[in-house]
């Protein structure tokens, strides 16, 4: 009976152990936080090709001067971004929205000038726990669809609310902007570009756990949810993008590279599916995760053009 008990107790201990470490390297903010030099400097990985773009595409965003602009989430946290305004007045304006651990300059380093390019005013946003904005945890688009409503917010109420408005988002970014896209947004709010998202937190984290750690779901993922409950305050299971687009009215661009094994492509399909607004699927073949503009860079700006150029006259 004893030796029952001990093994119970170490049995929740290794438990408790588990959730707190897998909350602590999956969720937690780093204190040191991948650079755009790190990460532009990668000799392997699907960007390593195009290092060069990015480089130049970075040097153009900072040449531009952008304003750095700061909000307050709902819950208090600061949130922080970089205005680029249009060339005269904006014929659209962008709020863009990186992925997990990624500088938002990295992200959305080559596609920026060519959003400038069409007349667009941008805002490129640190996501919470990420950058400037502050936070501890990172909520794969949970609580950071309520910090996208609020971005929109605070643009109609210091740039104008007569602009035609349209969230992009790559990767955890593209599941932030289509799970805001069930909240109420504003009425300028005219569309959502979404490139790479996954369809709930729960389905990603439990293809990583299988792909880069041979886990199964169950305990491991259970008692992750229990920890993020407790010390972070969400819900894992509370974010499921199909959900949000039964909500949804505005029109969706959805991307997804074929060859992504991060965010694998039948959950851009799925939500695709399950959305009941005008919507769109474009799937880029050999592209890896976030690499669909970089691999067919006149078929996606195409899209995007296409897109904008639509749904801005409405």
């Amino acid at each position: 009976m004893q030796g029952l008990l001990i093994a119970l107790l170490a049995l929740i201990l290794a438990c408790t152990v588990t959730g707190w470490v897998m909350l602590h390297i999956g969720m937690r903010r780093h204190t040191r936080e991948r650079t755009i030099e790190y990460l532009l400097s990668r000799k392997s990985g699907p960007a390593a090709p195009y290092s060069a773009l990015m480089r130049e595409g970075v040097a153009w965003a900072m040449a531009q001067q952008p304003t750095h602009v700061e909000t307050r989430s709902f819950d208090g946290l600061r949130l922080s971004g970089l205005y680029f305004p249009a060339e005269g007045k904006p014929r659209a304006r962008l709020l863009l929205f990186h992925g997990y651990r990624d500088p938002a300059l990295y992200d959305f380093s080559c596609v920026l000038s060519f959003y400038h390019s069409l007349g667009c005013e941008l805002l490129l946003v640190d996501q919470r726990s990420h950058g400037k904005s502050e936070g501890k945890f990172i909520t794969f688009g949970i609580l950071e669809r309520y910090d996208c409503k609020t971005w929109t917010e605070f643009m109609n109420a210091n740039y104008g609310a007569d602009v035609p408005t349209f969230l992009d988002g790559i990767s955890m970014g593209a599941t932030t902007v289509l799970l805001a896209a069930g909240e109420k947004l504003p009425e300028n709010v005219r569309g959502v570009i979404a490139d790479c998202g996954f369809s709930s937190a729960w389905e990603e984290l439990a293809h990583v756990l299988k792909r880069s750690y041979h886990l199964p779901v169950f305990p491991f993922l259970h008692i992750l949810r229990a920890a993020c409950r407790i010390a972070a305050g969400f819900d894992i299971k509370g974010g499921d993008v199909r959900c949000a687009m039964e909500r949804c009215t505005l029109p969706i661009l959805f991307l997804h590279g074929e060859a992504d094994d991060f965010v694998p492509c039948w959950m851009s399909r799925a939500c695709h599916a399950a959305c009941r607004s005008d919507k769109r699927l474009l799937t880029i073949p050999g592209a890896a995760h976030g690499m669909s503009y970089l691999t067919a860079k006149e078929t996606c700006e195409a899209a995007l053009t296409e897109f904008l150029e639509k749904y801005a006259a409405v």
